[in-house]
């Protein structure tokens, strides 16, 4: 009787439809759903937007190894033996500590510079592969540091060749430079000089807040007024303008929209390399 009971309040096995299942099984699946309708990004930034927009990014906000080099002597100057109290700019703290001189370290630096000449070849490196670092120099202003630094040159009579990288987070409010934004970068700047001429070039980004430029394969050349190459601003919505510099040094080139319609645009960016190209030379 009981079994009987408990049988008669078995739930019924419904089918995809809500029907339920019978004999015969459930009906056919019958695929209901309407087709999704497009999505259609629409730019925040006007096309009239993307040059003005650049020329203050690429002047005021690219990065810029020799203003990180100044930063970490500073900052760094301020240890002594009881803190770190380490291999001098190379050491690892757990907790923070804080130097007579009152500044306060905390993280991994491995800060280092070799400057070296053999058989007539100079070479120069400084920067600090492994960073994650916290500095508060005596003013109370925080420096942060996360990821690779690093400038390799060589030269002798003839030729300089030299390599930057400025890969990681890097942020100090009191800098009048790039530093005050809280900026990633992913930058690689390979440089080279002889007698008769200067070349940089630059591949890779940088980005804060809501902005993020994309250097690829910018080259620029001493005797030619602007580079070649692409330079990509992405706009808030997440789409990517991009302008493509010709060949022919004189900055312009064409300007489009996620691949789209193209029209003319010139940028004026050839000072801002060479003055680049001139900080870096180590010689």
């Amino acid at each position: 009787m009981m079994l009987l009971w408990m049988m008669g309040c078995e739930q019924p096995v419904l089918c995809w439809d809500g029907s339920e299942l019978g004999d015969t099984g459930c009906p056919a699946y019958t695929d209901t759903a309407q087709p999704l309708e497009p999505v259609t990004i629409e730019p925040v930034l006007s096309i009239d937007d993307v040059v003005p927009t650049l020329d203050v990014l690429l002047t005021e906000h690219m990065p810029d190894l020799q203003d990180l080099r100044v930063v970490f002597s500073d900052v760094l100057a301020g240890i002594d033996n009881n803190c770190p109290g380490q291999e001098g700019t190379v050491f690892g703290l757990l907790e923070p500590c804080t130097s007579s001189s009152g500044y306060t370290y905390y993280g991994v630096s491995t800060w280092a510079t070799v400057d070296r000449e053999m058989d007539g070849v100079h070479e120069y490196v400084y920067g600090s592969g492994l960073t994650s670092l916290e500095i508060t120099d005596p003013a109370g202003e925080l420096f942060i540091a996360g990821g690779t630094v690093l400038f390799e040159g060589r030269w002798d009579d003839s030729m300089l060749e030299w390599t930057a990288l400025i890969l990681g987070t890097f942020h100090y409010p009191p800098a009048d430079n790039w530093l005050r934004d809280r900026m990633s970068s992913s930058l690689v700047m390979t440089g080279t000089s002889t007698d008769t001429t200067d070349s940089l070039v630059l591949e890779g980004g940088f980005s804060f807040g809501e902005h993020s430029v994309y250097l690829s394969e910018l080259s620029w050349r001493s005797g030619c007024q602007e580079p070649s190459g692409s330079i990509l601003l992405r706009d808030p919505s997440g789409l990517w303008f991009e302008v493509e510099l010709a060949e022919d040094c004189t900055g312009c080139g064409t300007l489009s929209l996620d691949g789209g319609p193209t029209q003319e645009a010139c940028l004026s960016t050839g000072a801002i390399l060479e003055s680049i190209s001139a900080r870096l030379d180590p010689r």
